[in-house]
């Protein structure tokens, strides 16, 4: 009996390592596929178009909460991202940010939306190529004015969600006060930000990643394709790299010695950067679990050309 316990371990034991390296191997293949394809190249167009797409995001978000009757709403989930960003980065994006907020009831703002579309659909679909790139399956890929005509279904769903999601940000203070009220409750447990910053954000940036990923993915026929490592992975890369940057810009008071009055915006396409080709290498991920699993064929592995 003790044997056959002991031998049962064993075997557990050597499954659980099996396990791992083949984890090891997915993991070790998907970054040598990240570098193979360009992918910090990516990473550098990506962080281009990110910068050049947010604020006009910004201000389609605003300009539809207000379509909607929710102007405060979309004010309040601006607030909350620069609350989840380092300070630093967030410093940076306080001027402008209010400048939109300020314009919010002007023509300008009116005038603006076609141009922040066009801005935040490019964003998008620089994202998305870089997943079906990833996957090297453009032959599954679909038609240029389809994606196009999704990217920009995916950026107004995308504002909704946002403006749907502070709706349920602003019940967690009420339901903490409530549940003050009859139980006794700890004070990290009632402190709102704390549920802000270390439970609902990296909850959303997950969904939001889980969701983005599914779209961007080609559909392969007959194969099952993976999402959750890729996201995982970047939620990762972005609570550490917040935290990482926190220290640094607290400890490199002259790090604008080099910029200077740039040095706002460098740090901050910095950021953006990492993020992209932590999401680049995550598509990698997805694609390398993909083909682990559901044994794609070897002809998603050429790379076509993207230009169709």
């Amino acid at each position: 009996m003790v044997r056959e316990d002991s031998g049962s371990v064993g075997q557990q034991a050597e499954k659980g390592q099996g396990q791992l390296s083949t984890h090891g191997r997915i993991c070790w293949a998907s970054l040598l596929r990240f570098f193979k394809n360009h992918g910090l190249e990516d990473a550098g167009n990506l962080a281009f178009l990110g910068v050049m797409a947010l604020f006009p995001f910004l201000i389609f978000m605003i300009a539809l909460s207000g379509f909607i009757g929710q102007t405060d709403m979309g004010q309040d989930a601006i607030r909350f991202l620069l609350t989840n960003l380092p300070q630093g980065i967030a410093q940076t994006l306080e001027g402008p940010i209010d400048n939109i907020l300020k314009v919010s009831g002007g023509g300008l703002l009116t005038g603006s939306i076609a141009f922040a579309l066009w801005s935040a659909v490019q964003g998008v679909e620089g994202a998305r190529k870089t997943v079906i790139h990833a996957f090297g399956s453009w032959h599954h890929a679909a038609p240029f004015w389809r994606r196009l005509l999704a990217d920009l279904a995916l950026i107004i769903i995308t504002a909704l969600a946002i403006l749907l999601a502070m709706s349920f940000l602003v019940a967690i203070p009420v339901t903490l006060s409530f549940l003050s009220e009859l139980f006794y409750l700890p004070q990290t447990i009632r402190d709102y930000s704390i549920w802000a910053r270390y439970i609902a954000a990296p909850l959303l940036l997950f969904l939001a990643l889980l969701a983005l990923y599914k779209n961007f993915t080609p559909r392969l026929p007959r194969h099952r394709r993976h999402y959750v490592p890729g996201a995982l992975f970047t939620v990762l890369v972005w609570l550490l790299l917040g935290k990482g940057m926190t220290v640094f810009l607290n400890h490199a008071d002259r790090y604008d010695v080099i910029y200077g009055s740039l040095a706002g915006m460098v740090i901050l396409q910095l950021f953006i950067y990492i993020i992209a080709a932590a999401f680049i290498l995550g598509a990698h991920l997805n694609a390398g679990y993909s083909r682990h699993h559901h044994d794609l064929p070897s002809r998603l592995d050429e790379q076509d050309d993207p230009a169709h």
